[in-house]
């Protein structure tokens, strides 16, 4: 047993439970944060070939299930049929790929620079 100091983000994982790959962040992210927080560290996924799903509590596929992202999850999980990026077009406009970047990370990379 050992005592919370701080809730933060320290790796991704894969969503799917049969993988178990991780990437380790190079700096703690606020748990309770958002995906603007940790925007350098999700280029730096997307770059390594990882999918990603900006949903309030991030999804992350690795570089070997990275198309599964697209799948559908509504049969598995049916509770969570709003995250579903195969049925429901505002999940579809979250998902970050190598090939496509949701238009609210396009915005908010003006907002920055």
């Amino acid at each position: 047993m050992g005592r919370i100091i701080k809730r933060e983000i320290v790796g991704f994982t894969c969503e799917l439970r049969s993988c178990g790959q991780i990437v380790r962040t190079h700096l703690g992210y606020p748990a309770n944060g958002t995906w603007h927080d940790q925007l350098e560290e999700l280029e730096r996924l997307i770059g390594l070939g990882w999918s990603i799903v900006l949903h309030p509590q991030i999804r992350t596929y690795c570089p070997d299930h990275a198309d599964r992202v697209w799948d559908c999850s509504c049969r598995t999980h049916p509770t969570r049929a709003s995250l579903c990026t195969s049925h429901n077009t505002n999940s579809e406009g979250l998902v970050w790929t190598d090939r496509h970047t949701p238009q609210q990370v396009e915005d908010f990379r003006k907002v920055i620079s």
